[in-house]
């Protein structure tokens, strides 16, 4: 019995120096790939399919919400440099400077959603580190007003409209945008910004009616009638759960620990259906119509739940070993050819779900 204490134990050590390591190449990778302006990611590397973006202000909004997601892995990741203090003035000073450039592309583009939200996560996260810079609250204040601008008619976040294309989008709202979104929200209450009440309560709402009584959620409301179909049984839903269930909990909605913790589980165990999708070019082709930029998306948000799960120590280093041995060998992850956002995003997903993964197991 002592043996296999020990064991499990040198395993638990093993594995968190595998973490770190790989956390060390995924930072490297992040410095070398900053753009002299402080961003990540550009319109570049374009292929004979690209996903929907009109024209400049739709990639203005891709770089602000990757440069977003890339200084918050920055501020989080362990290990202080030059270099790396470098990188994160450069990323503030590029959101400071350009993230209010991120806006609605056209009628039926609402992408910008993601900017908002996560440059609102970004300096957020500024601010609790106490790392002072001059414009944050105004940014962020600025960021929470353009997503009451932005909610969706039926109450919820979506990054579509191709219905009615309306000033007050009328497309349909996605259940895990909506959830990230509430998520940034309740973040910033609790740091003392004013949030917007009524707009909280109608995405709670909203969220409510997607999840179905298996605790999976459906995709969007244009599927409100075809709530079983593909892509959202429970292997189609694994990568949008995390977020959702937590989005509630946060929120204080119905939601047992037990079933965060179970559909840890789940994306743990049936990994394989995400990972059939990783790095297809074609959104939706795969099983379960799951996309492929939703790999990274869900291991981070369920990483971030390992903190309420019972068995979070084995949770996290299951979790952490499959991250790291999706690391490419420039240091980078990759999950969706978006462009040239894809290597940087993916990256500071996985970044961000290796931290919360070795503070599970420490």
């Amino acid at each position: 019995m002592k043996l296999l204490l020990c064991l499990f134990l040198t395993a638990q050590v093993a594995f968190a120096g595998d973490f770190e390591a790989s956390m060390t190449k995924g930072v490297d990778f992040l410095l070398k790939s900053q753009r002299p302006d402080g961003s990540w990611g550009s319109a570049h590397k374009t292929k004979y399919l690209n996903i929907f973006a009109p024209g400049r202000a739709a990639h203005k909004s891709f770089k602000v919400a990757t440069s977003g997601l890339c200084l918050l892995a920055l501020l989080k990741t362990p290990g202080e440099s030059d270099a790396k203090s470098k990188a994160i003035d450069l990323g503030v000073k590029f959101l400071l400077n350009h993230s209010k450039e991120a806006k609605r592309a056209s009628a039926a583009w609402i992408g910008n959603v993601w900017s908002h939200t996560y440059t609102i996560k970004a300096f957020l996260e500024l601010k609790k580190q106490n790392l002072e810079y001059d414009g944050v609250d105004d940014l962020i204040k600025y960021e929470i007003s353009r997503l009451e601008t932005y909610q969706f008619l039926d109450g919820g976040w979506g990054y579509y409209d191709f219905k009615s294309h309306t000033s007050k989008p009328s497309g349909s709202s996605t259940a895990f945008l909506t959830a990230s979104c509430l998520i940034v929200l309740d973040l910033a209450k609790e740091a003392g910004f004013e949030v917007p009440e009524k707009s909280i309560r109608r995405a709670l709402i909203f969220l409510k009616k997607q999840r179905k009584p298996d605790n999976s959620f459906i995709y969007s409301n244009d599927f409100k009638f075809m709530t079983n179909v593909h892509v959202n049984k429970k292997v189609g839903s694994l990568a949008r759960t995390q977020v959702s269930l937590r989005a509630l909990y946060e929120m204080g909605e119905k939601v047992e620990k037990s079933e965060l913790e179970e559909w840890v589980n789940l994306i743990i165990k049936r990994n394989m259906w995400l990972d059939m999708a990783r790095k297809r070019p074609v959104p939706h082709e795969s099983w379960n119509k799951i996309a492929s930029y939703f790999y990274y998306y869900g291991m981070y948000y369920a990483a971030e739940n390992l903190e309420l799960c019972e068995t979070k120590k084995t949770l996290g280093l299951e979790l952490g070993e499959i991250l790291t041995s999706k690391q490419e060998r420039n240091g980078s992850w990759f999950d969706f050819p978006l462009y040239d956002y894809g290597h940087a995003y993916g990256t500071a997903y996985a970044l961000l779900g290796l931290v919360a993964c070795t503070k599970a197991v420490q």
